[in-house]
């Protein structure tokens, strides 16, 4: 079989604007033969953004030999694979949620070319601050690549930007679309890629008269339900819990508590009926207390 060393080209629905920027990343990346008539205002407008990080997705390498074409759009989002785009970029807004930024995302770049009997998938995207209010700390991706790919495309992605608002309790949007191509054995290869942000809100708050009353309304308020673990947080000075919606179901979340210096004690009689997490512990008047995960 014969390989001919192609160059991607990318067709952007959302404009040609981004596009500038992935030319500065991918020198293999072909620019439409018209720029806009705009283009110092719009280069002045991306340094006006304050960038908080720059993410770039592992990059997806395979041979031109019997590939598995799936996989060249798959390290952009995928279950298939334990490391992709959406995973890294996701890590990425959660770490700055937690040092206090409000975030979102822009400049998503991408690339898919051929080089040495290789098919190359690149990727990356800026991190900055958001400037409506709202922090996206969700950040997913759908796409299709092969036969009717953009009727498969469209379909995926209908009505998704309500359907990630309705799970995440927030503002959810569209960041790109994006049309990519490459030439493969003198066939044309094409996928389209749409990529959102959510914003999260706490979906749960669980607030109790005391130790006491907080235990009993947590075990018989959150029996069943699917939480974001890593978003479960507790005030206990105003016997407050709140968590967000999320994937993990657990039986239910609970508060121990004791005043006797027993409550690793405590932990090992729980240990023999339940698998349990410790999600955050401390003291409160003398009482050593525990907020666990109960799976």
């Amino acid at each position: 079989m014969k390989i001919k060393n192609y160059s991607a080209f990318i067709n952007e629905e959302i404009g040609i604007k981004d596009a500038l920027i992935g030319a500065t990343m991918f020198t293999t990346s072909i620019l439409p033969k018209e720029l806009p008539a705009k283009v110092p205002q719009y280069q002045t407008e991306i340094k006006q953004q304050h960038i908080l990080s720059t993410v770039s997705g592992p990059v997806g390498i395979q041979s031109v030999n019997n590939p598995d074409l799936d996989l060249v759009h798959a390290v952009l989002g995928s279950k298939r694979l334990d490391d992709d785009f959406e995973s890294r970029v996701s890590k990425e807004l959660k770490r700055l949620n937690e040092k206090g930024y409000k975030t979102d995302v822009s400049n998503i770049r991408v690339n898919t070319y051929i080089k040495d009997g290789k098919i190359i998938t690149e990727s990356s995207c800026d991190i900055i601050e958001s400037k409506d209010g709202n922090s996206y700390s969700v950040f997913t991706t759908r796409g299709s690549i092969g036969k009717d790919f953009e009727e498969r495309h469209d379909g995926q992605v209908k009505g998704l930007e309500s359907k990630l608002s309705n799970h995440f309790g927030g503002q959810a949007k569209k960041i790109k679309t994006i049309l990519v191509s490459f030439k493969l054995d003198d066939k044309t290869i094409s996928y389209k890629q749409s990529f959102f942000v959510t914003s999260k809100s706490k979906f749960g708050e669980i607030e109790g008269q005391n130790l006491k009353d907080l235990r009993y309304k947590l075990k018989t308020k959150t029996i069943g339900q699917s939480i974001d673990v890593s978003s479960v947080e507790i005030d206990i000075d105003n016997m407050k819990v709140t968590f967000n919606s999320g994937n993990t179901k657990i039986s239910n979340l609970s508060i121990v508590f004791d005043d006797r210096g027993n409550l690793d004690n405590r932990f090992v009689e729980i240990g023999k009926k339940n698998n349990f997490k410790i999600l955050d512990r401390g003291y409160l008047n003398g009482i050593e207390w525990a907020l666990l995960l109960i799976y």
